[in-house]
């Protein structure tokens, strides 16, 4: 008899720990960001073999030439959106109803992005900001275009994904990325940093095809359909759309600058072992990422649900990224070994303070998420403002007083500042909803 009761109090403790996880599987945001985190872990994981094998094909000083000249890149490719990627998420429903605005959107944002690339490309060439790649300026100014343009279209169409609960097709389309870039780097290899960058740019360029059919295909929608380049709503996406660019704007600089500091202060070699610790650092960022578009995605559908579990989330993202963060923080040179001993080396602290930075970068996710659904601009505008200036100026500072360490020491200590700065705001949030 003593054996049957502990028998049947381990049964029902399972059952009550398996009705628990599928509750939690159940709800909208935590499936969502789930997959959407699985699908970024596997661009991240695929740009980890990139850069793997790009360390052992080209020189730390090639690698740190390329990365600067796609670091501005990127940037342009978020100016160009024209917030884009947050109106489909914001209107995912009404996409649903009409996919004609899904397509149009799209075509509106890498219009504009293949035009203001070329002009900005040749602005930045001509400032010096970056270096020709291969020495030619009009090969530079096609890259350019070519990967503004096709990331463009690849960010919006991932918003699709996501607001259309498509996550099987975003995983087709990471994985054929993936590959692709690692299969052009290789025939490319021998041409150094240009051959790293037309693999990005091809690779981008494919994945971006591939994008818009495979949404297509999700909704079942004519090839017609595909080329409308204008809907009556989508002025009223834009209005919604611009106001959280300009906050995405902002907070997106420091991405393009850290690079180029890097660059011009301790040089390209310093550059190549930055990029290196910066991608892996990436894998931490993939689940804030996630969070960030889900959250929105979800909220926007139903705006008690964010209030409901801004704890929960916290909770959940902290325990997420702590877990993940603890390999990099612990073993450093053992994560960085496969990219060779230079690296471990040289990124030995640096990775440990990119990792710890991505914990208080939880609390100015969440607080930005939230905004956005409660469409308070002003205050994301004054928290995004605040992130590109601490993020870069204490970062520069710490580079030229205390190198390539005190480069990653100021950098954490920049969003811990921004961390502490939401606290109260989200501690009030939740005491208010626990009230009620």
């Amino acid at each position: 008899m003593s054996n049957v009761v502990p028998a049947r109090m381990g049964a029902a403790t399972w059952v009550r720990l398996w009705d628990a996880a599928r509750a939690h599987w159940s709800a909208p945001l935590h499936r969502s960001t789930y997959l959407m985190t699985a699908n970024l872990l596997v661009t991240l994981v695929s740009g980890v073999g990139f850069w793997l094998l790009a360390s052992r094909m080209l020189s730390p000083a090639q690698i740190g030439i390329a990365s600067a000249f796609l670091a501005p890149s990127n940037f342009l490719a978020i100016v160009f959106l024209l917030g884009a990627n947050y109106g489909v998420l914001r209107f995912a429903r009404e996409i649903e109803q009409d996919q004609h605005l899904l397509f149009s959107a799209i075509w509106l944002s890498a219009t504009a992005s293949a035009i203001g690339s070329v002009v900005c490309a040749a602005l930045i060439l001509w400032s010096g900001v970056i270096r020709p790649i291969g020495g030619s300026s009009m090969l530079s100014i096609v890259l350019y275009a070519l990967l503004v343009a096709s990331s463009t279209i690849w960010t919006v169409c991932e918003c699709g994904f996501v607001g259309l609960r498509a996550p099987w097709q975003m995983l087709v389309r990471n994985v054929g990325f993936g590959l692709v870039r690692i299969a052009i780097l290789v025939p490319f290899a021998y041409l150094g940093e240009v051959g790293l960058v037309l693999s990005f740019a091809i690779g981008t360029c494919l994945a971006a095809l591939l994008s818009v059919d495979l949404l297509r295909r999700h909704l079942h929608t004519p090839w017609t359909v595909l080329f409308t380049f204008w809907h009556a709503r989508l002025k009223e996406m834009i209005g919604f759309a611009l106001p959280n660019h300009l906050v995405n704007l902002i907070s997106s600089a420091p991405g393009m600058m850290l690079p180029l500091i890097v660059m011009h202060v301790l040089g390209a070699e310093i550059n190549g072992f930055f990029s290196v610790a910066w991608t892996m650092a990436s894998i931490l960022r993939s689940v804030l990422t996630a969070s960030s578009v889900t959250l929105l995605a979800e909220g926007s559908r139903d705006h008690s649900t964010i209030s409901s579990q801004l704890g929960r989330t916290l909770g959940f993202l902290f325990g997420i990224v702590g877990a993940a963060s603890l390999p990099m923080v612990l073993f450093p040179e053992l994560v960085l070994l496969p990219f060779g001993a230079a690296y471990a080396h040289a990124n030995s602290m640096t990775l440990r303070l990119f990792a710890l930075s991505l914990l208080p970068a939880v609390l100015t996710t969440v607080f930005m998420a939230r905004e956005r659904v409660e469409r308070r601009v002003r205050f994301i505008i004054a928290l995004s403002v605040a992130t590109c200036v601490l993020s870069t100026t204490l970062p520069y500072y710490g580079a030229l007083g205390g190198g390539y360490t005190g480069f990653a020491f100021w950098y954490f200590v920049s969003q811990c500042v921004l961390g502490l700065a939401v606290v109260p705001a989200l501690v009030r949030a939740i005491y208010r909803h626990g009230s009620h």
